[in-house]
């Protein structure tokens, strides 16, 4: 018997080396294969593409290769014109086709997408997996899906009137939807056996009890938490373990505010000592952090396992923070926060949003630094207007301008009744350079010194590197000029994957850099502080991480280790402690300015694969230059044994 061919679509963000997982379509395959009239009667297939995937080719695969009968897609405000166009397309070959989109992009908006793209025949409103078998199920009947016995969707008509049929509740029991992973719904290895993603994206539960004016998070904000169950999600991340996968991306709300958060995190510990994976856990963490996440903290240090821990801030203006509707949050307690976490020398990162209302130029910029001085790697992101958020709904008492580009379906802000179009233009100048230089972590160690010693601020170190560069004529300087105009000029942050390779890449970047830095030092730095200003950003230099094409040109020599291949970097010699240094400024230590010591060589070895993730912030910490101590404490070998790195064929240590 000939099976109804159905397309499940998913088309990630970035344009990365390595796909993101398709959890969505995972969990509506995994959720209907468990009637077996469905998977007697419907082949369904999965296409995951990344960010980077031409139109052309998802219609040459989707439409000419596969040629569905049914195509449906996961919908988010990046994808949302290719995935018309596919559909589209799909239509004028396939006129009898069933075109259907689900998601929180488009999740009631039946009256936006129908007239924007007529060719859609079903909206899906809320959780797609009883919704999705459900259309199917009618579809094996007499194939008409537009039934208003079927809840939870938008359909037109033959009237042409939009139908919104009665809504389902929220799941209750997860369990009822099978794992994706277990079943093998998702893919996990190609044809070699290597793992197919840059993480594992799952989830352990699905609500969050908060209502952000900007936040439309998996369509259950302000909702009730309903978990899966936890011998489901150990299953889970065993089954991760075993096939060596690193990272893990927890995609619930609120990591860290359940009893059940500490036990997920006792079973990962558990797994990465038996098994050695996964590594890095990537959470959102709980915005409000309590007993549960202090004793994960407490843990996770204990285990020497390696996570970051987010301090979620978005802005530290009060009359923002009000008009966000983020006054329940206690994160305006975030240096106690942050002391705590540099007591246990754990990492943290933080994250802040430009263009709330409420924020201006200037309030952005001194919460940026407040926050830099306790955590120099900030995340900064532009607001977006989503879909079914309070923002969305009530754009006129908060004076949004806004526009679509042509890539994204999500609407960009210009101004907002207390940031001007100038404003936004030239914050954009500064936050390229902050998602370069602080984010990412081009730069890492020279900030806190700057600020501790000589009172100088993050935010102006970025902004001199900006001026230096914008003012110069070169080779390197045009071409990342290029690259930062095409940032401001769209009013688009995310577009930083061209700049951070170009960054790391271009045979000029070092020289330049230090170019500046020594212009720096003399404009900025009092003469009996250079000398040590200096070898600060000659070890800043030495610890980023390392792109395969700059190892390649600059002939570094690579070594395995357990499952890890590193560079090692030439050995240099400082006059100065400068890693006790950073660990001292980090936990607010009193020193005073610090005196030459004794000349002592230094070498550190970089783990490989960086251009992977190169975009990553959650993942760069880990290509970062290590010690010979640090890169066996990463690996759980005792620097006391026998294990010392000419054993498993390291150099031996100079």
């Amino acid at each position: 018997m000939k099976k109804t061919k159905v397309a499940l679509v998913h088309k990630g963000i970035w344009d990365m080396e390595l796909l993101s997982m398709p959890l969505a379509c995972g969990y509506i395959k995994a959720y209907a294969y468990q009637y077996q009239e469905i998977e007697d009667e419907f082949d369904i297939q999965i296409f995951n593409y990344g960010g980077g995937q031409e139109t052309l080719n998802m219609i040459h695969d989707i439409v000419y290769g596969y040629k569905p009968d049914i195509l449906a897609f996961s919908v988010y405000g990046w994808n949302y014109f290719v995935f018309g166009r596919v559909a589209e397309t799909f239509k004028m070959v396939h006129p009898k086709g069933l075109v259907i989109m689900g998601g929180v992009h488009v999740a009631k908006q039946g009256d936006k997408v129908f007239t924007e793209y007529p060719h859609v025949d079903i909206i899906v409103n809320g959780e797609g997996e009883k919704t999705f078998t459900d259309l199917l199920k009618a579809y094996k009947e007499d194939g008409n899906c537009k039934k208003e016995s079927i809840n939870s969707i938008s359909y037109r008509d033959e009237l042409d009137k939009i139908i919104t049929t009665k809504a389902n509740d929220r799941m209750k029991d997860l369990n009822e939807i099978p794992s994706p992973f277990l079943t093998g719904a998702i893919p996990m290895l190609d044809e070699k056996g290597n793992f197919l993603y840059d993480a594992v994206t799952m989830e352990s539960n699905r609500g969050c009890p908060y209502n952000c004016s900007f936040c439309y998070w998996g369509g259950a904000t302000g909702a009730k938490l309903y978990r899966f169950d936890m011998d489901r999600i150990k299953d889970e991340l065993t089954f991760f373990a075993k096939l060596k996968v690193e990272n893990i991306a927890l995609a619930d709300a609120n990591f860290g505010m359940i009893k059940e958060d500490e036990e997920i995190m006792d079973h990962i510990i558990y797994l990465n000592k038996t098994y050695g994976y996964p590594t890095n856990l990537f959470p959102s963490w709980a915005k409000n952090k309590g007993k549960i996440f202090y004793n994960i903290v407490k843990k996770v240090k204990d285990a020497g396992f390696a996570t970051d821990f987010t301090l979620a801030l978005q802005t530290l203006d009060d009359k923002t923070i009000e008009l966000a509707q983020r006054k329940n949050m206690k994160i305006n307690a975030f240096e106690d926060l942050c002391k705590f976490l540099d007591d246990q020398n754990m990492n943290s990162y933080a994250e802040l949003i430009w263009q709330l209302p409420g924020e201006t130029y200037d309030s952005f910029l001194e919460g940026y630094d407040k926050t830099a001085a306790y955590t120099s790697r900030i995340a900064t992101y532009n607001t977006l207007l989503l879909p079914n958020t309070e923002y969305y709904e009530n754009r006129e008492k908060y004076g949004f301008v806004t526009f679509k580009n042509e890539y994204y379906d999500y609407e960009s802000i210009l101004s907002t009744n207390t940031m001007s179009y100038e404003d936004n233009v030239k914050m954009h100048h500064f936050l390229f350079w902050a998602r370069l230089g602080a984010e990412l972590m081009f730069f890492r160690n020279i900030f806190n010194p700057l600020r501790v010693f000589l009172n100088i601020t993050q935010s102006k170190v970025l902004l001199d590197l900006n001026d230096f560069i914008s003012n110069r004529d070169d080779d390197f300087s045009n071409g990342i000029n290029n690259l930062k105009m095409d940032i401001v000029s769209t009013l688009d942050v995310t577009r930083i994957s061209k700049p951070i390779r170009y960054l790391y890449t271009h045979e000029d970047t070092k020289s330049v850099m230090r170019e500046w830095w020594q212009s720096f030092l003399e404009r900025k730095i009092p003469k009996e502080h250079q000398h040590f200003f200096s070898q600060l950003y000659i070890y800043d230099e030495m610890t980023r991480a390392i792109h395969k094409t700059t190892a390649e040109r600059e002939g570094l020599e690579t070594f395995q280790s357990g499952d890890f291949v590193y560079y090692v970097s030439k050995e240099v010699i400082f006059n100065y402690d400068f890693q006790q240094i950073i660990i001292d400024l980090k936990a607010k230590k009193e020193i005073g300015f610090l005196e030459k010591g004794p000349d002592a060589k230094l070498t550190l070895y970089h783990r490989t694969g960086f251009e992977n993730y190169i975009d990553n912030h959650e993942i760069v910490l880990r290509y970062t230059g290590k010690t010979e101590s640090q890169v066996l404490e990463e690996q759980g070998i005792n620097e006391t044994t026998d294990h010392h790195f000419h054993v498993v064929g390291l150099p031996e240590r100079a």
